[in-house]
């Protein structure tokens, strides 16, 4: 009989918070018809303290593994104890992988459908083992501690899948001059004409922005001609020494028409190469390898680096990889389709092509894009760019 009360007990406090949740979601959703007041909203409450939820479920995925590994050895005195943890950890499951399912499910619209399902998935996966932990001695046997743990690497492999692509740190609308995004010496590909701007800051040892980089070369193959891609070099030397190298080696390439060539074998390659290695690569991409040597080692690119630094602050990045999607601010790395409905977003809301838009714009830009005073106050709040 005590069983029975504590079960209902526990699956009714489960499932009143299971409402609650969804409905805060849904009640988000419903007060949002604008795009990115639900992107906004998703960033908001997909993350804990700072960290994405699929974190904390990985790591109760892993406590859930070690909890029944040792269940299966300990003396029966402390199996309630284990059973106990059991429980504790999947009832916080649900409610973690329950507001990641609604998030995906509303806020999201189903963007990304492999999160949908594997969050649900989790939320099932985890339900099961509240009602079977609450209702008796669950696991009672070596084959059902087995099944146990088996379900739990299924939610553990689910969760890490959900950190990897579910994950938007913060999206907002740019509220800043549009003519800092740009300078003459800046990398492109793809048309003048083309309707939609996808500005990024990137750092080539940042892991995201090696992660988002495929993902944005999809996307202009996806849409040909309708998007032009521009990189701006925001490389973040305290977490990445070799940063600052591998930005001037790819700027240097550009000198001779090889920026996006090099960017490639930059993300590609494990380590930013040394002299000998840049010497193999001017070879392959036919370059004059002196002159190459010689910009690297005069640091030609710095002034223009230092601009890509004042424009980014006079932007608000401190974070890479930050994508301007047109007036879409997005701060680290998003999968394919999201960056696609992003896009798709935007285009429908550029009925000029970019150089119509730059035609229409104001005068040309002077001075430098951060005021001393400005620049002072961004160095006293150290917040340099890093990887999320």
């Amino acid at each position: 009989m005590k069983q029975s009360r504590f079960l209902w007990l526990t699956v009714g406090a489960v499932c009143a918070a299971s409402i609650a949740i969804i409905f805060q979601i849904v009640a988000r959703w419903m007060g949002c018809t604008d795009l990115i007041c639900q992107l906004r909203y998703a960033a908001t409450y997909s993350n804990l303290a700072g960290t994405v939820l699929g974190a904390f479920v990985l790591l109760g995925a892993a406590l859930l593994v070690l909890v029944l590994a040792v269940l299966q050895l300990t003396p029966k005195r402390l199996a309630s104890v284990g059973r106990f943890c059991i429980l504790s950890v999947c009832i916080a499951g649900v409610l973690l992988t329950l507001r990641i399912a609604a998030i995906e499910t509303f806020l999201l619209h189903g963007w990304s459908w492999s999160c949908v399902a594997a969050s649900w998935i989790s939320v099932l996966l985890l339900g099961s083992g509240v009602v079977l932990s609450a209702a008796g001695r669950y696991p009672a046997t070596r084959f059902q501690g087995a099944v146990a743990l088996a379900v739990a690497v299924v939610v553990g492999g689910l969760s890490w899948h959900l950190m990897q692509t579910g994950g938007i740190t913060r999206v907002r609308k740019l509220d800043t001059d549009p003519r800092l995004l740009l300078s003459s010496a800046n990398h492109s590909l793809g048309p003048a004409s083309a309707r939609l701007q996808i500005v990024e800051f990137a750092d080539f040892e940042c892991p995201p922005c090696r992660h988002v980089a495929p993902e944005l070369q999809a996307l202009l193959a996806r849409y040909n001609g309708q998007i032009r891609l521009v990189q701006r070099e925001l490389p973040n030397e305290r977490l990445h020494p070799q940063a600052q190298r591998a930005a001037e080696i790819a700027e240097c390439f550009g000198e001779q028409g090889k920026f996006w060539e090099a960017a490639g074998e930059l993300y590609h390659s494990p380590s930013v190469p040394n002299d000998r290695e840049l010497g193999v690569w001017a070879a392959r991409m036919g370059l004059v390898e002196p002159e190459l040597t010689a910009c690297i080692a005069q640091h030609k690119s710095a002034t223009q680096m230092l601009r890509d630094r004042q424009d980014a602050r006079a932007l608000g990045v401190y974070a890479t990889p930050t994508l301007f999607i047109g007036n879409t601010v997005l701060e680290g790395s998003a999968p394919l389709e999201k960056l696609d409905a992003l896009v798709r977003y935007e285009i429908a809301g550029h009925t000029n092509s970019i150089a119509s838009a730059n035609e229409q714009s104001a005068g040309p830009r002077s001075g430098c894009a951060v005021q001393p005073e400005a620049e002072s106050t961004d160095v006293k709040k150290d917040k340099e760019t890093s990887c999320h």
